[in-house]
């Protein structure tokens, strides 16, 4: 990229922060599009881990779901940051999206949505099939780094968790344990699937995974 910094003499690239984070329950902190008042005092701690890091692109996890409510969180908690808000299909209760500012420009949102739709896959190898899905579907994006610059793919991901929130007996507690990470591995298999594929395409963009994993 040919907006290079030159420090006494020598010239060096440009650095930029990409950051993840996990919001929980961010949907739940809003009402009527705004900040609930119980719950400013915690969008203002959060929004002062966002700009002690200043990140160029930030990706959410358990992101709210509406617009309106992004734009006033940027507009009264991150004010001045110039940040942008990415974002594809609603991901539900537990949405993902993208916060991004200059130099950095959306090209595309959810482009392989359909990639990670519900699928058939045999992840223990015993000849037997099972159907799985992601509660929510990974939210690609390829941005560009200045006008006509550098490209790349950030993948922003929330996996299946891991945790049981019911109360249940031990042998439950084994058999939920043990399909939540079955469920984890064909998700895993299912993601490596799709970096795979980006990486044979011919001349294939830089790739990061983030998010809550």
């Amino acid at each position: 990229w040919q907006q290079q910094i030159k420090e006494g003499g020598m010239y060096r690239m440009p650095e930029f922060t990409i950051m993840a984070y996990n919001i929980e329950h961010m949907n739940l902190m809003f009402e009527n599009n705004v900040i609930k008042s119980l719950k400013r005092e915690r969008a203002q701690k959060i929004a002062k881990i966002i700009q002690d890091i200043n990140p160029h692109v930030l990706g959410i996890c358990e992101a709210a779901n509406f617009l309106d409510e992004h734009k006033h969180f940027i507009e009264n908690y991150l004010s001045g940051s110039g940040y942008q808000l990415a974002q594809g299909v609603s991901r539900g209760g537990q949405n993902l999206v993208f916060y991004y500012r200059d130099p950095f420009t959306i090209k595309s949102i959810d482009d392989a949505f359909s990639f990670y739709d519900p699928w058939i896959a045999d992840i223990e190898e015993d000849g037997l099939k099972e159907q799985h899905k992601w509660e929510r579907k990974p939210l690609e994006a390829v941005f560009e780094i200045g006008s006509g610059g550098p490209r790349l793919r950030i993948i922003l991901v929330h996996t299946k968790s891991k945790g049981i929130f019911s109360v249940v007996d031990l042998h439950n507690f084994q058999k939920i344990a043990l399909a939540n990470r079955k469920r984890l591995v064909g998700q895993a298999l299912k993601l490596r699937s799709r970096l795979d594929q980006l990486l044979q395409e011919q001349k294939p963009l830089p790739v990061v995974v983030m998010g809550d994993m």
